[in-house]
C-alpha cells in the first residue's frame, strides 16, 4: 500500500520499535512476507489500554481450525497524542504440512487483549480509521485499525443477602488455577446447599483487586440463613461444608476449587459467627465420572477422583431413597437425619456404605493431583486411587515394616504377613479397605 496520501499522518508519530507480548506467543520465529498491524486506538470499556498490556493478533489454522497467534505486541506507552502499537504477523510459508505457522492471505482478523488487571478479553471489535489499508489478512500488507474490548464490569458471583446475619469470615492466602495465581478482576464465591432445595446458593464472594499472598490475603464474608423466608435459604446452614468457585475472565467459572487449612483451631465448616483461613487451588482440566455398583447391604466404598462437589449431602442426594447410612471410622451421614457429623466426602478416605437397595453411586470430578496417603499409627480406612486393581506390595513397598494387616472393609479377606495371610492381593478402585500400621506411614497410589 502506498503511504504518501498519510505522510501528513506519519510525521506526528513517534514510532515506537513493536515489542513481542509474553502472554500472546505467536507460532512463527522469522517472519515470512509478514503483514504489519498499526494500532492506533485499544480501549477498554471506555479506558485506554496501558503500558504492559498486551494486544494479540490472531487466525484460524487452515488445518485443524483452531485459533493460532500470528503476531503480538505489548504496549510501552497509552495510545494517545498519535501513539501508536505496531505490530508484524507472519504468513503461512507453507512448510508444515499438518499444521499453519502464521496468517492465511484473505481471512479476517481476530484480536485480544491481555490486560495486567483483567486478563483475557477476547470481546474486541475493530474499526478501520483510514481508508485505502487492508482489511483482511495480505502477503506483506498493512493495516491501521482501532480497538475496543470489553469485559464484564459487575461481579459474576452474587450472594442471596443483602445484610450479613451471625457472619463467618473466610481469610484466603492463596487461591491458584492451573499452578498459578489468580489475577485482579477474578472472583471468588463460596457457596453452600439450600435445605429447602437441595440447590447450591451462594453465601459470599470477593473480587481480586491483585495478586493473594499471605501478606495480601482476601477476606469474604458469609452470612448465615435468618430463617425469614419459609422456603428458602438466605445463608448458610451452619455445620455444613464449603463449597467454593472461581470466575475469571479466561476461564468463566471453575469448580470444583480444593481447599486446605495452612493452620489448626479455625472453623473448618459453616459456623455462626466463626473464622477459617484457607488455601484454595483448582485445575480447568476436563471432569469425569466414576460410577460405583452398590449392593443392598454394607459395602465399603470410596472415589479415585475429588469430586466436583464435596457436599455429602450433594453427593448422595440421588441415591437417598436408597441409602440407609455413610461413615467412616468416626462420622456419619444419613439422609434426614439431624445430627450428621459427615458434610464433605473426602477423597482420601474410605467409607463403610449401607444401602436399603442396589443402586450406583456417581461421583463427578477431578483426578486429583495429591494422591499421597498418610496412615497413622492403628487402624485407618483407606480408600483406592486408582482406575486399576493395586497390588499390595507394591502400594506398601518399603512401608512393609510398619503394616500390621490389610482387610476388607466389610468382608473377612485379609493380607496378614505376620501370619502369613494372602487371601488378599489387590485393591479395587471403588472399594475401601481397613488398614492398621504399626506406626505413622505414607503411601501414595
Amino acid at each position: 500500500m502506498n503511504l504518501k496520501n498519510y505522510a501528513h499522518l506519519f510525521t506526528l508519530l513517534l514510532i515506537p520499535a513493536f515489542i513481542t507480548g509474553q502472554n500472546f506467543v505467536p507460532v512463527w520465529n522469522t517472519p515470512y512476507n509478514p503483514m504489519t498491524f498499526y494500532v492506533t486506538g485499544a480501549i477498554l470499556n471506555t479506558e485506554n489500554l496501558q503500558p504492559g498490556d498486551e494486544v494479540g493478533i490472531f487466525d484460524l489454522d487452515q488445518y485443524s481450525g483452531e485459533e493460532i497467534c500470528v503476531g503480538s505486541g505489548i504496549l510501552i506507552q497509552e495510545l494517545i497524542n498519535n501513539e501508536y502499537l505496531e505490530i508484524v504477523a507472519s504468513m503461512d510459508d507453507g512448510s508444515n504440512p499438518s499444521q499453519s505457522n502464521g496468517f492465511t492471505i484473505g481471512n479476517d482478523f481476530i484480536f485480544k487483549y491481555h490486560s495486567q488487571t483483567h486478563g483475557l478479553i477476547e470481546n474486541i471489535t475493530f474499526t478501520f480509521p483510514y481508508p485505502g489499508y487492508n482489511e483482511g489478512f495480505s502477503s506483506q500488507g498493512t493495516a491501521m485499525v482501532n480497538l475496543d474490548g470489553t469485559f464484564q464490569t459487575g461481579p459474576y458471583f452474587e450472594p442471596v443477602w443483602s445484610s450479613p446475619f451471625n457472619p463467618m469470615t473466610f481469610y484466603v492466602l492463596s487461591a491458584q488455577l492451573n499452578g498459578l495465581d489468580l489475577q485482579a478482576g477474578s472472583e471468588v464465591g463460596i457457596f453452600d446447599i439450600d435445605p429447602n432445595t437441595n440447590l447450591e446458593i451462594c453465601v459470599g464472594a470477593a473480587i481480586l483487586t491483585g495478586v493473594i499472598t499471605p501478606e495480601n490475603f482476601l477476606e469474604i464474608i458469609a452470612s448465615m440463613d435468618d430463617g425469614s423466608l419459609p422456603d428458602q435459604a438466605n445463608g448458610f446452614t451452619p455445620g455444613n461444608g464449603f463449597i467454593f468457585k472461581y470466575w475469571d475472565q479466561a476461564n468463566g467459572v471453575t469448580q470444583p476449587v480444593e481447599f486446605t487449612f495452612p493452620y489448626a483451631g479455625y472453623d473448618e465448616v459453616f459456623a455462626a459467627q466463626g473464622s477459617t483461613i484457607v488455601d484454595l487451588t483448582a485445575s480447568t482440566q476436563p471432569l469425569e465420572q466414576q460410577v460405583i455398583s452398590l449392593q443392598q447391604g454394607w459395602t465399603g466404598v470410596s472415589s479415585y477422583l475429588q469430586p466436583q462437589n464435596s457436599s455429602m449431602q450433594a453427593i448422595c442426594s440421588p441415591i437417598q431413597g436408597e441409602l440407609a447410612i455413610i461413615q467412616d471410622l468416626q462420622n456419619f451421614y444419613q439422609p434426614g437425619a439431624s445430627g450428621n457429623t459427615l458434610s464433605d466426602w473426602n477423597y482420601k478416605s474410605g467409607y463403610f456404605i449401607k444401602m436399603e437397595a442396589n443402586s450406583d453411586l456417581t461421583i463427578t470430578g477431578l483426578f486429583p493431583a495429591d494422591k499421597s496417603i498418610t496412615l497413622n499409627a492403628g487402624w485407618n480406612i483407606v480408600p483406592v486411587l486408582s482406575e486399576s486393581a493395586v497390588n499390595i506390595n507394591d502400594l506398601f513397598d518399603g512401608q512393609m515394616d510398619k503394616l500390621i494387616i490389610v482387610k476388607e472393609a466389610i468382608g473377612t479377606d485379609a493380607f496378614w504377613p505376620e501370619k502369613q495371610i494372602t487371601a488378599l492381593e489387590v485393591l479395587l478402585p471403588g472399594a475401601s479397605y481397613l488398614v492398621k500400621m504399626s506406626q505413622e506411614a505414607t503411601i501414595i497410589f
